[in-house]
């Protein structure tokens, strides 16, 4: 799960056949303490999510959530899984994509495993600030491998 006090959380205020795909308002918001009272401010209903699995959402607002699971966990939670919070890791240099890509021709890398690297850095929130020759680079290092890796 990321870490709620430093991630980057996008909301967005829905609301069923008042516009055309449902959203009234969106922002994005650094914290999700200011992503929780954003949309409290504009919905009883506030659904959180710190991950992708079933059991990172969270209700966090007035009227309790329920899916075909059962009630959706009160926000905040209990604390940080077991592992911690999950960071984004940093933006590399373009000298430590070279220094990825050399350790793959020696050998000591493998395609897949200078891949997986390179396409955790081809971040959405880390693009927004890298020099384009890091993201070329980052991308031209994830294609040499053969294996399909999903983003989410």
């Amino acid at each position: 799960m990321i870490n709620p006090e430093t991630g980057l959380f996008m909301a967005s205020w829905q609301g069923d056949g008042v516009v055309e795909d449902g959203v009234l308002d969106e922002i994005e918001l650094v914290g999700a303490e200011p992503a929780v009272l954003w949309g409290r401010a504009r919905a009883e209903t506030v659904i959180i999510r710190l991950g992708h699995r079933h059991d990172t959402f969270f209700s966090a607002g007035d009227s309790p959530v329920e899916d075909d699971d059962g009630p959706m966990p009160a926000w905040p939670p209990e604390g940080p899984p077991d592992g911690g919070w999950w960071q984004p890791p940093p933006r590399p240099t373009l000298a430590e994509v070279d220094r990825v890509a050399a350790e793959v021709a020696a050998g000591t890398l493998s395609v897949d495993e200078a891949a997986q690297w390179a396409l955790a850095r081809l971040d959405p929130g880390i693009e927004e600030e890298a020099p384009e020759e890091v993201i070329d680079a980052l991308a031209q290092l994830a294609a040499k491998s053969q294996t399909r890796f999903f983003l989410y």
